[in-house]
């Protein structure tokens, strides 16, 4: 099989992010069914599934990369996704800012839960709990979300899909802020996080970088010549939101005459759906993004 066809999947989520199903082993198991080159499990903010992802591919001589997907702060204040490569996941600093994120999800839901009933919202949140171990096979440490709470509303039909709970609990957090009683969580700055990875040894790439600023170009290359200069090890060049900009070939010059490391992946949040999973393991790679590839 030629180079220019190798698949490669460093950005996939399993039952320990709050918004993706599946178990890690699934996950491993059809990236090797599939012929996957390299495979790194990104879930959000949780490395719950790093060392038996790590196993299973072992199992099946699948190559697999240590991965998590962590928010932070830009120094411009934006609010950032990015791919961390090759940690020690025993690394204590590291593991804070791991969690630093995670334990915000209950806290979150926790704020518009008692407001959804006024716009004709009502979850049971005995219910709740004892769905989780459902929701999220697997996992021991599943809490409640806002994901969770909007998967269960338009399965009882008190809303009609995704778009009717984003105009909700916008409402809510317009309610909350006009009152004052609106919450606030410390972020995790870049620097922080940057320092946390490196110091495990690990690498921080950008993910996504069509999303910050669809559809201009300018904006997403300033951006990642900003982050690395200011110590970002790279980014995320092959996503099915890069390629779809009409501008893509602009980012993968940069790429090409950026002295970076880069990665690739589908960001699957569900592998064994065909609507969610289109993407997995049909990002290929060229012969040169191989050499650059964390």
């Amino acid at each position: 099989m030629p180079t220019s066809l190798i698949p490669v999947e460093m950005h996939c989520h399993t039952v320990f992010s709050p918004d993706a199903w599946r178990t890690p082993e699934e996950l491993v198991e059809i990236a090797a069914q599939r012929g996957v080159h390299t495979l790194s499990i990104t879930d959000h903010n949780h490395l719950g599934a790093q060392q038996r992802a790590a196993a299973r591919a072992a199992q099946l001589g699948l190559r697999y990369v240590p991965g998590i997907e962590i928010d932070a702060v830009t120094p411009n204040g934006q609010n950032c996704h990015f791919v961390c490569f090759n940690c020690d996941m025993e690394d204590t600093t590291f593991q804070a800012v791991a969690n630093h994120r995670s334990a915000q999800y209950p806290l979150q839901f926790e704020e518009i839960q008692p407001h959804l009933k006024a716009h004709g919202c009502d979850l049971d949140m005995d219910e709740m709990t004892e769905r989780l171990s459902e929701r999220y096979p697997t996992n021991p440490e599943a809490t409640v979300n806002i994901w969770f709470a909007r998967e269960l509303l338009i399965e009882k039909r008190q809303i009609p899909d995704n778009a009717a709970y984003a105009q909700i609990t916008r409402a809510i957090h317009q309610e909350l802020r006009a009152s004052g009683a609106a919450k606030t969580w410390p972020p995790t700055s870049f620097e922080t996080m940057r320092d946390a990875v490196h110091d495990a040894g690990g690498k921080v790439l950008l993910a996504h970088v069509a999303r910050y600023h669809r559809g201009d170009m300018d904006a997403q290359l300033s951006l990642i010549r900003e982050l690395l200069a200011n110590g970002m090890d790279g980014f995320e060049l092959y996503h099915p939101d890069n390629v779809g900009e009409a501008d893509f070939d602009r980012l993968k010059g940069l790429a090409r005459n950026t002295d970076c490391l880069l990665s690739c992946g589908s960001d699957c949040h569900d592998v064994q759906d065909e609507n969610r999973n289109r993407h997995f393991a049909n990002m290929k790679v060229e012969d040169w993004f191989l050499e650059r590839m964390v």
